[in-house]
């Protein structure tokens, strides 16, 4: 019985886990901005990404992270774009 639970948590586990998404095309063309960042870019911000790390191309959001910038996504969509 035991026994049967382990692909169980693994599977549960796996979906927990959250990815980041790959990384933007043209990550050269995000530029930093002085304009305030939207409260919905805000609240799609993986955690410990800061309004700081964010980044914009044609009022496309992305954020960088590690030296790479990621797009801000929007669930079951693409890129948040206004």
């Amino acid at each position: 019985m035991p026994y049967r639970l382990v692909p169980l948590v693994l599977v549960l586990a796996a979906c927990a886990t959250p990815t980041r998404p790959p990384p933007v095309d043209r990550p050269d063309l995000y530029e930093t901005t002085d304009a305030p960042i939207p409260f919905a870019v805000r609240q799609l911000l993986p955690r410990g990404v800061l309004p700081s790390d964010v980044r914009v191309r044609a009022n496309c959001y992305g954020y960088a992270a590690g030296g790479t910038v990621y797009p801000v996504l929007v669930p079951r969509s693409g890129q948040y774009c206004i």
